[in-house]
């Protein structure tokens, strides 16, 4: 009975150690199918971030090259560009050179001249010319092509105003500060205001201390302009009345250009306002 206990007690160990050994070998296999799943799993992550990396470096080297290549366009344009710039500048120098030299030679034929009234009408061509001739000669001198500061324009006018009247009894103020203008506004209005002082001091050669105003205001969408000295006056009370002479003539065919609208009256002195809005610029 001894012998067939211990019997079975072996043989309940064996079936143990063998039960154990099943399990181990359970656990081994549940543990190498991780591991192969893990195995699988990283390879494919990894074979997906390779890929990944390849496209990306695809991605930059195309990206590089087209950074290169709009480098290289923009560095075309932008020599273009000054080129342009330079041309553009020396078009408004030679224009400007071409204009001082009809004055001068405007100014030589006077000199030749003995009549006063004659004199005073080659003064009025020169005022003309050179208003148009200081635009572009601050166009050259800014190097900004679209533009015209109004208030360096009225003080090159004005300068140009003292200079053939040295001797004139007569001030000029002026206020139109912050104000820029394109071309194709600043040049009629230039030679408006050189018709009206021209004016003011054809017709007023005898007041002392003629005082000349301009100003120029910006509103929302539009430009006030308001001229007046301190003279005898519109003949008659109205502007109008003068509507024979060149200098009527010249004005309101600029106020045309412009689509401006205008009033003129007498108060202790001629007055001219102008309503105008900048003219646009075509694209082409």
């Amino acid at each position: 009975e001894s012998w067939v206990n211990q019997e079975k007690i072996n043989q309940l160990l064996l079936d143990n150690s063998i039960q154990k050994e099943k399990e181990k070998l359970k656990i081994a296999n549940e543990t190498k199918n991780l591991l192969v799943t893990g195995l699988v799993i990283l390879i494919g992550v990894v074979l997906l971030l390779y890929r990944l990396y390849t496209q990306n470096l695809k991605g930059k080297n195309k990206i590089h090259k087209q950074n290169t290549t709009i480098t290289k366009q923009y560095k075309k344009l932008e020599e273009l560009y000054q080129y342009k710039l330079i041309l553009l500048s020396e078009v408004h120098h030679r224009i400007k050179n071409n204009l001082q030299l009809v004055i001068s030679l405007v100014t030589l034929q006077k000199a030749k001249l003995t009549n006063a009234f004659t004199e005073g009408t080659f003064d009025m061509l020169i005022n003309r010319i050179n208003s148009i001739s200081l635009i572009h000669e601050q166009l050259y001198n800014q190097q900004e092509f679209d533009i015209v500061y109004v208030h360096q324009y009225l003080n090159n006018l004005l300068t140009n105003f003292r200079a053939l009247n040295e001797d004139g009894n007569h001030h000029i103020v002026y206020q139109a500060k912050n104000i820029q203008l394109n071309l194709e506004t600043i040049t009629p209005l230039g030679l408006i205001w050189s018709e009206l002082i021209s004016n003011s001091l054809k017709f007023n050669p005898d007041i002392e201390n003629l005082t000349i105003s301009i100003e120029l205001t910006k509103k929302t969408d539009h430009y006030v302009m308001h001229y007046c000295d301190s003279g005898r006056g519109y003949p008659n009370n109205q502007f109008e009345a003068s509507k024979k002479g060149m200098g009527y003539t010249i004005i309101y065919s600029l106020v045309r250009q412009l689509v401006a609208k205008t009033r003129t009256y007498n108060s202790s002195g001629a007055h001219f306002k102008m309503t105008f809005k900048e003219k646009t610029i075509s694209p082409l």
